[in-house]
């Protein structure tokens, strides 16, 4: 499902217009990134959380030479799916 397929779907449920919807939805990415920017989790119940995480520094291999290169720690976003969302779509 793309993006503009689900403002449509939220759209036709709620009866609000699709730039209300396309609004409301960039807002919502907007401050879940910039939480997570500040490494604060961000919880969507009954979906799931976003969760901010540092992987640490590790030893790496070049394949195309073999060579051991140092990777340096990276900051990423984890989803966490809720066990209710778990549940339904299993």
């Amino acid at each position: 499902m793309t993006k503009t397929e689900l403002v449509a779907e939220i759209a036709a449920r709620t009866g609000l217009k699709q730039s209300q919807v396309w609004q409301t939805l960039n807002s919502l990415c907007e401050v879940a990134t910039e939480r997570l920017q500040a490494g604060e989790d961000v919880a969507l119940p009954p979906l799931g959380k976003f969760r901010y995480v540092v992987r640490a520094a590790r030893q790496g291999r070049n394949p195309k030479t073999g060579e051991t290169i140092e990777i340096p720690e990276k900051a990423t976003v984890r989803f966490l799916p809720s066990s209710a969302l778990k549940g339904r779509v299993n």
